[in-house]
């Protein structure tokens, strides 16, 4: 990632490879959510308590790795990095800054939704090991998810990506829309703990 991909032509629409840019954000999903998640349970597995290993989650059994628990994650996250790219695409012209603060911001917006999808998916879980441990894992991936996408995305589109144009009614929305989803995250994190 220490390429500065930034770089752009100023492409006309027609010019831009939106389905590359949207299987490399499927790539860094199937990356970073997929084998990341498998990473981050089996980390959470080494540090729950003794008498939780063998148990049966919404993911799987603790202390245990399968191939095909591997194989759905990295579906899953294949998945998750699709709709990513397609909302990082949806959004690059109103993020401002260079590659790194619009991964960085986009990261930033995801932990909103994904955030809210693994709490309240998965409260059973936070019972394993400690809640803040499990939240910090989880929304550390969700931010490299974001700056790792960004980076795919605009290094993918260099020569064709128009360069971004933030203004200040996308600052307003986003705002918006993260201000509200924080909200509802910050009630299903305190339903947690």
């Amino acid at each position: 990632m220490s390429a500065e991909p930034d770089r752009v032509s100023g492409g006309t629409s027609s010019d831009v490879p939106y389905g590359t840019l949207i299987l490399g954000g499927a790539g860094v999903g199937a990356v970073v959510f997929g084998v990341g998640s498998r990473v981050a349970m089996r980390l959470i597995g080494k540090v729950a308590s003794p008498e939780h290993l063998g148990e049966q989650t919404a993911f799987g059994t603790v202390g245990r790795v399968t191939v095909n628990g591997v194989v759905e994650l990295v579906v899953f996250g294949s998945i998750a990095g699709l709709l990513c790219g397609l909302i990082y695409l949806a959004f690059r012209s109103r993020l401002p800054g260079r590659w790194m603060a619009r991964g960085l911001m986009f990261g930033l917006f995801l932990l909103v939704p994904f955030g809210f999808i693994i709490t309240t998916s998965s409260r059973s879980d936070f019972d394993l090991a400690s809640p803040t441990l499990i939240l910090a894992i989880f929304a550390g991936m969700i931010l490299i998810d974001g700056v790792a996408t960004a980076w795919a995305i605009e290094r993918l589109g260099r020569d064709s990506l128009p360069p971004p144009r933030p203004g200040a009614l996308g600052y307003v929305i986003l705002g918006a829309i993260t201000s509200i989803g924080l909200v509802a995250l910050g009630a299903s994190v305190a339903e947690v703990f």
